[in-house]
């Protein structure tokens, strides 16, 4: 399993529609160029086209509830889920058991009470690119995901409430520093090796003048 990243869209356009089939879950569990504050000095973009491919190999995504295995809305494995891309974002629509809680959750969700979406997903080192911006806070801009989880409504946002939550945005947070650390490393390097380049041309230039 890669290692997955949880987000949160407070205005996902969460709703209830009816059809004749009977209620639908459905909203946005992604939406591109919206930049996403992670920490203080962190932001975070997802760029239009970053779930196509993933969603070209059909994996098999479920929708859940606040996250949780024992409250699963839908699933695209047995076709009660579907996940379609747009140029918006990536739009999930479940059809919901015939049970108490999604009952419960349905009125919620009518009722404005729940309104906000999360997602899991995971990138690969390639596929982003973190650069410092003018006011000293990073971008982390995301140009494909290499593998989406799950995605669902959610009553609070993500990494807050427990401690587990917020060790688990900590965890990112440290690896997002070693790896900005590796790029401004490799990045000096690069300035290092250019200048160098340019002083071997111009001692080349001197010499052939001599």
């Amino acid at each position: 399993m890669k290692n997955m990243r949880q987000r949160l869209l407070k205005e996902s356009h969460l709703e209830v529609r009816e059809d004749s089939e009977g209620p639908k879950i459905t909203g946005y569990g992604i939406v591109y160029n919206q930049e996403a504050r992670l920490w203080d000095d962190l932001f975070e973009i997802i760029r239009p086209g970053a779930a196509h491919d993933v969603l070209q190999g059909a994996p098999d995504i479920r929708c859940a509830f606040n996250h949780s295995p024992d409250h699963i809305i839908g699933r695209t494995k047995s076709g009660t889920l579907t996940v379609e891309e747009d140029e918006w974002g990536v739009r999930y629509t479940a059809t919901p058991p015939d049970t108490q809680w999604c009952r419960d959750l349905l009125q919620s969700i009518r009722r404005g009470d729940v309104d906000g979406s999360s997602f899991t997903f995971a990138v690969e080192p390639q596929d982003e690119t973190v650069k410092r911006q003018e006011d000293n806070t990073y971008l982390r801009e995301v140009r494909r995901l290499a593998a989406l989880g799950e995605m669902g409504p959610v009553t609070w946002p993500a990494y807050e409430g427990t401690t587990a939550q917020v060790r688990s945005a900590q965890d990112e947070y440290d690896s997002f520093t070693e790896q900005l650390r590796a790029q401004e490393d490799s990045e000096e390097i690069a300035a290092r090796q250019r200048a160098l380049g340019l002083r071997r041309k111009r001692l080349d230039i001197e010499d052939k003048t001599l």
